[in-house]
């Protein structure tokens, strides 16, 4: 027999030899042989199993080695040999008459066998130049099934599971239900046996991951350890499947499936209104929907005769793809995009193929025609869309609004946090207040040398409200009623005013104003950004409609002043504007003066001081300008004016009117003016001054205070936006009136039509039944059908990856050719007749699951199993993962104290690196800037947290997120210093890390070993041995040494983050205590659960 080409080389390659060498070399070795093959065939053959399985052995090297040349795609194919098919794998071939590729039973007759045994490289197959060669083992796997008959099998995942007999095994004592009967039966084959049960800790905190997403309290732990009763872990695991939390945990999943985000995508990725589907989700797997049922809303619920909210809701999933705002795209290549994605989606997620790879042709791997692509296509083309949605529409049609209860629930929960914040607010006041000021322990600068002019006949310090008012300084007006509710914040000297754009400041008419004569006004003013929009004053409207008068406001980069009569029309107006951007994210004095001479060369605008040029838009004044009516400041009324309505995120101090104009020199002493130096210098306070200085106190030295305001504010702008926000439809299926046609586009192209294809399905898989109906109920009826085959497959093998850490086919998005072969295809076929016959129950199925004794397995692995099983594909071991990104995040959150349980509701932004949205934006889209939330907001789940297509949350992805660009079923999972950084320095991480030491403290008993094992435990679920509490003593003490040091460098780290620092604890013992909590988060046992 020739030796392996292998086997020859090495002797060849042999270093300073001759011909006669070589002949002499060779001849030895021929004379050596025996009648029995070298050692690496040999040894090939000791590896073979003594049936070889086509689906299992064979089909799996044709796919990867032949079907480049010989295998579906009919373009590619070379010789008219194919090894796709049985009938073409066994027809006579081409290129010579009499001679087939496979004959069964007879090895010298098959052609295969004489190629792929070959040496010569014109001769041998797969050719050298293809870099498809055989192993030893392959062509020695191939050699025995044709020796052995050439058993031709339909691909596994194609044949409909059957329910095989459970396996009898040797130790009856160790499962605990079939999926253990299945394992064990695999081990012993293997030669190996099962690990012992894990710890009680263990166990709880596993359960606690897999199935809530947070890990237990300490109190649960405790609860389980005290229980001796047989239904112990049972209970517990019935307890976490009816908790709220299961269902967040089942939805975060499904999001990475159903490609969910909060923006379009693409160039620019503008923002989107899906999040009632998401909260839909939560809300059908805590009710344990069955998974028939949740599936078919989602690809056909608008099509059931009057079909519910709920049901056209949920096919929102159809719409949750990328879409285009882009000006200049061509409308129909993109509406062609948005169908394919659906295909694409519909394919990995319920059939685990990849029927994407048949858009251009036919499927390369798998028996999947691009006709049949395209009759799949056909199911998803008759949504009435555009394939570009207007700019700045967040709302591609059809959509669906939400219904009033929804609204009204949403409204009322906004509504009861501006509530609650208020009265933090003023509780946190009234006991600073009595505690007394002590103005030589104020901080106070006292720079500025500039002066009030004359002629002041109002001014509004705006430095607190006080009984739903705000005083007005000089007592010659009223008080200023505030509407809405104004959110107290920091002013340019003491406290300011901030507006949302549905609060405002009624200053009630001020008799001396008139633009009859000469005006000024005067105040400082803070925006969040370059280009704001909204106005800043003008008087309320007659009831009988006239124009009120004047509008000064900011409008796109500049400020704006219009004048105007009552009875004139939009032309017959004076109107200015800055040509000067004014800046945001800084405090600029803006003043107003006009001299009354009703031409708009007697106006000018000052910033900081500096008057500015004005581009003149409208100088047609006509008829007296009167100011009767009360005067707004924040908001304008009525829609007379160009600017818009609301002032939105930004702040007021110190506002003046003068009945005179001011000059120059004037306007620049008011820019230099410090109300503080004179309040300060006041020989005999009021209660008044003293407030004042007192907020400016709280607003400028109180970082508790600050944050407990910023909280206010941002409740306040959220109930601004409740309307917006609530009433923003979300996009969800419906079908034109008439069926699209649906054409095989040559090569995948939109503009490239060819032969016209009907709703089908790919044949391989189940044809579809003509009882079915041509549509998207129909393809789900299809789907759900008795003998489709791989339906529940995929689901119970996605479900399995979630709890086990992998599938039983690790490929989950691929059951195809090219896809892994499943490790226990008895039990994949076990668990997928048992979900069916269940009624679709995924509670049931996710019990049964954790149930095992498979799932309860020790994760310790000694040096022979972790060689010889390293991925633990057979399951010797208990499942040993890190946890998922969302759950690193909401894990540090949960054991601070400091995770929010509300369920639902829209996405929030919580700590993110500033810029980092503007590095991708273009233009000036809304989603430019990033926008952090405050308060409750900062600590919701991280499910909730605002997905951004072009640029996901950092860390989530640091921590391999899906980019939720397409469906994705398997993450990976990597371990990189990045990770780690994270964790040390992320905001979230660090604030954690504050709160986990604040309960250390509080919390963990008097003693620094017994706060070391508090939080050890609270981490990791578990006591921690001496030598860990002994390192973790060591950090503290050496921690405490550098901060009673550098006392300042404590504070900067306790100031991390926006929870109110609690002042009650010394704060080098905290921020001592914060290292190590930060130290026990970035345990590798912290973020793993094993």
């Amino acid at each position: 027999m020739i030796t392996t080409k292998s086997g020859f080389m090495k002797v060849i390659a042999l270093s300073k030899i001759n011909r006669s060498t070589v002949f002499i070399v060779l001849m030895s070795v021929l004379l050596a042989c025996k009648p029995s093959l070298p050692d690496d065939t040999t040894l090939a053959h000791q590896e073979l199993p003594d049936k070889i399985d086509f689906n299992f052995h064979v089909r799996p090297i044709l796919s990867d080695r032949c079907y480049k040349c010989h295998g579906p795609d009919e373009k590619a194919r070379k010789a008219g040999l194919r090894f796709d098919q049985e009938e073409a794998a066994f027809a006579m071939l081409d290129s010579a008459e009499g001679t087939f590729a496979i004959v069964p039973g007879n090895l010298k007759k098959s052609q295969m066998v004489r190629r792929i045994s070959s040496v010569d490289p014109d001769f041998q197959m797969p050719p050298p130049e293809s870099n498809l060669s055989l192993s030893d083992r392959e062509i020695e796997i191939l050699k025995r099934w044709i020796d052995q008959g050439a058993e031709w099998k339909l691909h596994w995942a194609f044949i409909p599971p059957k329910k095989a007999e459970l396996p009898k095994v040797s130790n009856p004592d160790w499962p605990h239900n079939p999926i253990d009967l299945f394992i064990q039966g695999r081990l012993k084959r293997e030669g190996l046996g099962p690990s012992p049960e894990a710890t009680n800790e263990k166990l709880i905190r596993r359960l606690s991951f897999d199935i809530r997403g947070i890990p237990p309290s300490l109190e649960e732990i405790d609860i389980f350890l005290a229980d001796t009763s047989p239904g112990a872990y049972e209970k517990v695991v019935d307890g976490l499947l009816s908790s709220q939390s299961y269902g967040e945990r089942m939805t975060l999943e499904w999001l990475d499936l159903a490609r969910y985000a909060d923006s379009h995508g693409y160039q620019d990725d503008l923002e989107r209104s899906q999040w009632p589907w998401r909260d839909w989700v939560i809300r059908a797997f805590n009710q344990n929907m069955p998974y028939d049922q949740f599936v078919t809303w989602q690809l056909a619920g608008d099509l059931f005769p009057e079909a519910s909210y709920e049901q056209k809701l949920a096919t929102a999933f159809n719409r949750n793809h990328k879409i285009t705002q882009e000006v200049g795209v061509v409308d129909e290549e993109y509406r062609v995009e948005y169908v394919l994605d659906r295909v694409n989606t519909f394919s990995t997620s319920f059939l685990g193929l990849t029927v994407g790879c048949a858009q251009c042709h036919d499927h390369k791997f798998d028996p999947i025609s691009q006709k049949e692509f395209y009759s799949l296509f056909s199911f998803f083309n008759s949504v009435p869309e555009a394939g570009r949605v207007e700019y700045g529409v967040e709302v591609a049609d059809p959509s669906i609004p939400l219904p009033d209860s929804i609204v009204e629930k949403y409204t009322n929960h906004i509504q009861s946090l501006v509530s609650a914040q208020q009265q933090e607010v003023a509780s946190y006041e009234r006991s600073r207040w009595e505690k007394g000021l002590e103005l030589s322990d104020m901080n106070i600068q006292l720079e500025g040398s500039g002066q009030i002019p004359s002629g002041l006949i109002a001014y509004y310090s705006l430095d607190y409200i006080e009984n739903n008012e705000v005083q007005e300084e000089l007592r010659t007006s009223k008080s200023a009623k505030v509407v809405n509710g104004l959110a107290p914040m920091p002013g340019k000297f003491s406290g300011g005013l901030e507006f949302t754009g549905q609060n405002y400041l009624d200053l009630g008419p001020i008799k001396e104003l008139s633009f009859k004569r000469p005006v000024s006004i005067s105040f400082w003013l803070y925006t969040i950004e370059n280009g704001a929009r909204g106005t800043l004053i003008a008087p309320k409207p007659y009831q009988d409609g006239r124009k009120p008068g004047f509008m000064l406001g900011t409008f796109d980069d500049g400020i704006r002043f219009e004048l105007t009569s009552p009875s004139s029309d939009d032309t017959h107006k004076i109107s200015v504007q800055t040509k000067h951007i004014l800046p945001g994210n800084q405090w600029v004095n803006i003043v107003l003066t006009y001299d009354g001479s009703g031409k708009a060369r007697g106006i000018k605008l000052y910033l900081n001081g500096v008057a500015k040029d004005l581009d003149i838009t409208k100088d047609n004044l006509q008829g007296t300008t009167t100011t009767s009516t009360s005067i707004l400041v924040g908001f304008n009324s009525t829609d007379c004016f160009s600017c818009p309505k609301g002032l939105i995120r930004s702040r007021m101090d110190e506002l003046m009117i003068f009945n005179r104009g001011l000059d120059k020199n004037e306007v620049q002493s008011l820019a230099g003016y410090n109300p503080l130096k004179s309040l300060m210098t006041k020989p005999n306070k009021s209660d008044h001054d003293i407030k004042r200085l007192f907020y400016h106190q709280l607003h400028h030295s109180d970082p508790d205070y600050q944050m407990l305001t910023t909280w206010l504010s941002e409740y306040k702008v959220r109930e601004m936006r409740t309307e917006t926000v609530v009433l923003n439809p979300t996009m969800v299926m419906a079908e034109m009136d008439t069926i699209r046609p649906t054409y095989v586009l040559d090569r995948g192209k939109y503009s490239a039509p060819t032969e016209r294809v009907y709703m089908s399905t790919p044949k391989h898989v189940l044809p579809f039944p003509n009882e079915y109906p041509k549509n998207r109920l129909g393809l789900a009826q299809w789907l759900f059908d008795d003998q489709n085959p791989l339906t529940a497959r995929v689901a119970v093998n996605r479900y399995w990856q979630m709890i086990f850490g992998r599938g039983i086919v690790v490929t989950t998005e691929d059951f195809g050719s090219q896809g892994d072969l499943p490790s226990h295809p008895e039990l994949l076929d076990w668990l997928a007749l048992e979900f069916r016959s269940s009624g679709w129950d995924v509670k049931k199925l996710i019990k049964t699951m954790t149930m095992s004794a498979t799932y309860r397995q020790s994760v310790a692995v000694g040096p022979q199993l972790s060689k010889r099983d390293p991925n633990n594909i057979l399951l010797a071991r208990g499942p040993q993962v890190r946890l998922q990104a969302e759950l690193v995040r909401d894990h540090a959150l949960s054991i601070s104290g400091l995770l929010s349980d509300q369920i639902g509701g829209p996405s929030i932004k919580p700590y993110q690196p500033k810029g980092l949205w503007l590095q991708v934006a273009s233009g000036n889209q809304p989603l430019k800037e990033y926008i952090q939330d405050h308060g409750q907001d900062l600590y919701r789940k991280s499910m909730y947290t605002f997905w951004k297509r072009s640029l996901p949350p950092p860390s989530m992805i640091t921590f391999d997120a899906s980019t939720r660009e397409q469906c994705a079923v398997r993450r990976q999972s990597t371990s990189t210093p990045m990770q780690a950084l994270v964790l040390l320095n992320d905001p979230q991480f660090t604030e954690a890390s504050r709160l986990f030491a604040q309960r250390m403290l509080v919390e963990g008993g008097t003693m620094e070993e017994e706060r070391i094992r508090f939080a050890f435990r609270l981490a990791t679920s578990r006591h921690p041995n001496e030598k860990e509490v002994s390192l973790l003593a060591d950090l503290l003490e050496f921690q405490k040494e550098i901060f009673k040091a550098a006392p300042e460098r404590a504070l900067r780290l306790l100031r991390i983050g926006e929870y109110p620092l609690n002042t009650d604890l010394d704060i080098t013992e905290l921020a001592a205590y914060t290292v190590v909590a930060n130290a026990i988060l970035n345990l590798t046992e912290t973020i793993r659960k094993d």
